[in-house]
């Protein structure tokens, strides 16, 4: 505030705004009521604009003068201020963006890594998985299908055997056959249970060489890293762009060269045609005020 102070008393004692306050007001309102029907209030209004003019350029050269000052003042203050800011800057720039960001930009590709590579290996784990569920009921598809087949073999040969004790003509005969019929059905039995012992084993088995796999799986896992925390500063996806092809890109986003367009017109005059413009002259009034 004291710096300001200084700067508003710093203004020549010369400069009297209070005539501009009491001179202008009047000449605006005149201005604003200028009506023109006739030579003489044409004459009326081109008094009231050099006047206006004559007086515009009284303040143009009372403050521009203090503008000035001021302006050169500021860009000292920004080059001084620019003489020390921007090595810190340089310096912020190359700590925060290249040392921290790269550091933590390279901790972020490492976690998507490890979050790749564990994903993967639990889709292994299922893939496994399933295919020991697979396999598993193959396995007891293929001894229930050997069970029933090696059953049926068994009844039959059983059923040969009761028969032809049926058809024998002396007790002798009756029981040898009877003994070969229970012998066949007591050897099935035994058969049986193996079979279901050997389908068990084979299910086990299967189901111990997928949870030996998994195990594997679960050690080649990489070890989650331990998340980068700077205080205060974190990193963020920043799209940019570059162009590749002008010719490819769609009209919606180029924009028009306005004062490309503006000098055209203006050399071309009623010759000026382009597709999409209409081109038209604007009336401009001078004024010479001595």
């Amino acid at each position: 505030m004291n710096g300001q102070a200084e700067i508003i008393t710093a203004y020549p004692p010369e400069i009297d705004e209070s005539r501009f306050e009491r001179e202008v007001p009047a000449l605006v309102d005149q201005a604003r009521a200028v009506v023109i029907h006739d030579q003489a209030g044409l004459t009326v209004a081109n008094e009231i604009s050099v006047a206006l003019a004559k007086t515009l350029r009284e303040i143009e050269s009372t403050f521009d003068p203090i503008i000035d000052d001021f302006h050169r003042g500021h860009k000292n203050a920004l080059a001084t201020k620019a003489r020390f800011a921007d090595p810190v800057k340089e310096a912020i720039r190359i700590v925060k963006n290249d040392r921290i960001g790269g550091y933590l930009a390279e901790q972020r590709r490492k976690e998507q890594e490890v979050r790749e590579a564990i994903w993967k290996a639990e889709q292994e784990k299922i893939r496994l998985q399933q295919e020991a569920i697979r396999k598993v009921q193959e396995a007891e598809r293929k001894a229930a299908e050997e069970k029933r087949r090696a059953g049926e073999e068994a009844r039959r040969l059983a059923e040969e055997a009761d028969a032809k004790a049926a058809r024998a003509r002396s007790e002798e005969g009756r029981r040898t056959a009877q003994e070969a019929a229970d012998r066949i059905r007591r050897e099935e039995t035994v058969r049986a249970t193996e079979r279901d012992c050997l389908a068990k084993a084979e299910q086990e088995r299967i189901l111990n060489e997928a949870a030996a796999k998994e195990a594997e799986i679960v050690d080649s896992m990489p070890a989650p890293i331990e998340k980068a925390v700077a205080k205060g500063t974190s990193i963020s996806d920043d799209w940019d762009f570059e162009v590749v092809n002008l010719d490819l890109v769609p009209r919606k986003f180029m924009m028009l060269d306005e004062v490309k367009t503006r000098k055209y017109a203006k050399a071309m005059k009623d010759d000026a045609e382009v597709s999409g413009i209409r081109f038209f002259p604007k009336i401009r009034t001078t004024q010479r005020v001595k």
